[in-house]
């Protein structure tokens, strides 16, 4: 059980969500890091030390501030995505290496293992009460662009196609959002280019087998705690952030949302949120 609370370091580097680094909103030095409200996500779900040790036991195979968490609200449940980019370490962080960690955690059923291939990166999906981890998402990029692939046991299939784009190139976003099946022409633009995330870093369209989806890089807490109370985050989360959100006002949060519209009315599938650990 992590009973210790993480600060950040002076001078310490900060990445967000695609492992790049950022510089802060405000002074960082001392405050939180975004692994406490990770920590924060387990103790609110109630989950088992086992989640905690697979933290240490990451950190141990491929480094501290290496790993990127996502928590994602799927109806109105919790789970949590970590996510693995090569290209700090290209040698060290393979499937390989985080499968031992894995292992260790959950029985683990995915067989990719390629190593001759120059995947980016790879994640894995860690619902609330694991035993059998069957799917590895495994992404290969080519600048701001990237294809993702799902390997299971005995087979590998097409996923996702992500582009991102600079929030100024706002004709572009909206020709790559027409392109989505999943967005219909009566549906509101509002709705998915939220305007409350107008200021941000970076913009990603990404086209899945079901949804649609859309990411904004680069956020404030304010914009941040707008997002929790849009989509719906356990009071008890949204009242931890509020709480600590002097702790916090260092960080360029990234956010993101699949959706799907009919009849002109958009429906939104899952959300996530982003840290490191």
């Amino acid at each position: 059980m992590n009973n210790g609370v993480e600060r950040i370091a002076a001078n310490e580097a900060l990445f967000d969500y695609v492992l790049t680094p950022f510089e802060p909103l405000a002074p960082a030095a001392g405050k939180l890091k975004t692994s406490n409200l990770l920590f924060h996500s387990f103790a609110l779900s109630g989950c088992e030390p086992r989640f905690y040790q697979l933290v240490y036991d990451l950190r141990e195979a491929i480094g501290h501030g290496q790993t990127v968490w996502g928590l994602k609200r799927i109806g109105t449940e919790l789970a949590w995505e970590f996510y693995f980019y090569r290209h700090l370490q290209w040698d060290k962080v393979r499937v390989a290496n985080v499968r031992a960690a894995f292992s260790a955690f959950a029985e683990v059923a995915w067989d990719f293992d390629d190593e001759r291939l120059p995947y980016e990166m790879f994640s894995i999906d860690v619902p609330r009460s694991p035993t059998r981890l069957e799917r590895l998402h495994v992404y290969f990029n080519r600048g701001w662009r990237a294809w993702a692939y799902e390997s299971s046991p005995g087979k590998i299939e097409f996923e996702n196609f992500y582009e991102f784009f600079e929030p100024s190139d706002r004709k572009t976003i909206l020709k790559q959002l027409r392109f989505l099946p999943f967005f219909h022409s009566g549906a509101a633009v509002e709705d998915v280019l939220l305007p409350e995330f107008t200021i941000c870093r970076r913009v990603c369209i990404a086209a899945k087998r079901r949804a649609g989806g859309v990411y904004f890089q680069g956020l404030s807490i304010g914009q941040f705690q707008f997002f929790l109370a849009r989509f719906e985050y356990p009071a008890a989360l949204q009242e931890w952030v509020d709480r600590h959100s002097a702790q916090l006002d260092y960080v360029q949060f990234d956010v993101g949302f699949d959706f799907c519209s009919a009849n002109g009315e958009l429906r939104v599938l899952k959300s996530g949120f982003y840290g490191i650990f």
